[in-house]
């Protein structure tokens, strides 16, 4: 049968699972999305990095219509700009699938020994609204999310995805390698927010706030690399010394199914998540609105820089429904005539592994649940304003691993100087992506109307492909101090009290 058999099955079978992951980014619209988290205008959105921001929006009530953003960053394979169809890949289902069918002919690899990694994350916020009352704000909203990480990949594992088995460069070489972790998973979520001012003084006041998730997971993959000693001696063979990983999978699709047809999507899991943080404002002026007793006559007071904290996606979703959870120790084990052995089915696969590597075809076997951990992360914020309409906003994004099996955030750090005004915001993040890949992206908003990037070059045709971000959001808002049928709140809105023009008088705290 040669290496059409065995060989190629597992390589087709890997490519449709690249294929996979690389469609969820043309099919959905995920990482941080700061054109809309980084201002005060942001509503829902401002969620994803400090839910204690929501005490310094410009809005009292905000709408989210819809919010989608997505993010995929790799350092193993690139598209050349001038090959690569970016409108027809967002915008044409059928040509993104024909384009990424022929991965091995669209797609360049970089010919290194690194570790490689990868984060796609692609989300759909829908219906979401945020009010705020003065000293409270409570917010709402429903979302769907996809993500998936790989960190610490050998080299040699996706070249031979790339190229095959057979690719007799990497023959013979002993390969030792550890740590690996490849993760995907997609989940709905519907989360609850609360910010509160706890501490308010004349020129400054210290807010908290949470978001609760509830989380409802619909399929999800992982596979933890602990250990790893082996030679590939040719196509039909392979000496392992020592190989020890987990993997789990949950899905609605049947694994028996040859032609991994569509099936109705389950909820296969369910779990909680939580974000939280704190934030310190800084005041130009006093207070001088707590005497207002209606929500919109209480006027957004400008500062002069604000610092925030927050752990943001903690928590994960247990699988217990269509879930399998395997563990694979092989020591001195020579696999030999692999080229003749042929695959049906996912689930045949798994349990020829399991025979030939552990002697029973169950005997690879832990369960039919798993805990799966979302992308946790430390966050940072500062935002200093230099004039009215002018800021400068900085954050890092710190990467938390809290199980044992779980989805990892790369880490990123951001300066962003925005143009801010109610109906009209520009801005130009800057960022360094896993401290290492420096990225320049623009982002505008028009009322209610946000479109942005984080990869401009991308679309400017600068640079090789190694990844895309796009983001946008309609949302709908009335502005703090604005009546919906009245006018200005007086003489002493902060349009008339900016940097340098008469002081506020402190009023009682209501």
């Amino acid at each position: 049968m040669g290496r059409s058999g065995h060989w190629q099955n597992i390589h087709t079978a890997l490519v449709l699972v690249a294929v996979h992951m690389l469609m969820l980014i043309a099919f959905a619209r995920g990482q941080e999305a700061v054109g809309l988290s980084s201002g005060n205008y942001g509503g829902i959105s401002i969620l994803r990095v400090n839910p204690a921001h929501m005490m310094q929006s410009g809005a009292y009530l905000q709408l989210n219509l819809v919010s989608s953003s997505s993010f995929f960053q790799n350092n193993f394979v690139y598209w050349q700009q001038s090959d690569m169809r970016i409108p027809d890949v967002l915008n044409d289902r059928d040509a993104a699938k024909e384009y990424f069918t022929h991965l091995k002919e669209t797609l360049t690899y970089y010919q290194n020994t690194s570790l490689k990694s990868m984060s796609l994350a692609a989300g759909v916020i829908g219906p979401g609204f945020m009010l705020h009352t003065g000293r409270w704000a409570f917010g709402t909203y429903t979302a769907v999310r996809s993500y998936a990480s790989i960190t610490n990949l050998p080299y040699e594992i996706p070249v031979f995805v790339m190229e095959d088995i057979n690719f007799k460069p990497l023959h013979n070489i002993r390969f030792v390698d550890e740590n690996a972790n490849i993760a995907m998973m997609n989940w709905a979520e519907v989360g609850a927010s609360l910010a509160h001012t706890l501490i308010r003084d004349t020129y400054s006041d210290l807010s908290v706030g949470f978001t609760v998730r509830r989380l409802y997971g619909i399929s999800a993959f992982f596979m933890k690399g602990n250990f790893a000693d082996y030679t590939v001696v040719s196509a039909e063979s392979m000496d392992i010394r020592k190989m020890d990983f987990d993997f789990g999978i949950a899905t609605s699709i049947d694994l028996n199914d040859k032609y991994f047809s569509n099936a109705p999507s389950h909820i296969n899991g369910k779990g909680w998540g939580l974000d939280v943080g704190v934030n310190y404002t800084r005041r130009r002026y006093g207070y001088n609105n707590n005497f207002r007793k209606k929500i919109c006559e209480k006027e957004a007071e400008p500062y002069v820089w604000r610092i925030g904290v927050s752990l943001l996606d903690a928590g994960s979703i247990g699988f217990a429904a269509r879930s399998q959870l395997h563990s694979f120790m092989v020591k001195d084990k020579y696999l030999d005539q692999l080229d003749t052995i042929r695959y049906t089915s996912v689930q045949q696969m798994i349990a020829d592994a399991s025979k030939i590597m552990l002697g029973d075809s169950d005997a690879s076997y832990r369960g039919n649940h798993f805990r799966l951990g979302l992308p946790t992360a430390i966050s940072l914020q500062f935002d200093y304003a230099l004039t009215k309409k002018v800021f400068v906003n900085t954050m890092a994004i710190l990467p938390v691993k809290t199980n044992k099996y779980t989805l990892l955030r790369p880490a990123q750090i951001y300066i962003v100087p925005r143009y801010e005004t109610p109906y009209l915001e520009f801005s130009l993040p800057l960022s360094l992506y896993d401290y290492r890949i420096p990225r320049i992206g623009a982002a505008v908003r028009f009322g209610f109307l946000t479109i942005g990037t984080e990869r401009i070059s991308n679309y400017l045709g600068i640079s090789n492909l190694t990844g895309l971000d796009v983001y946008a959001s309609i949302q709908l808002f009335l502005e703090r101090g604005h009546c919906l049928f009245g006018r200005k709140t007086g003489a002493c809105h902060p349009d008339d009290t900016w940097y340098g023009r008469r002081k506020r008088s402190v009023q009682p705290i209501q």
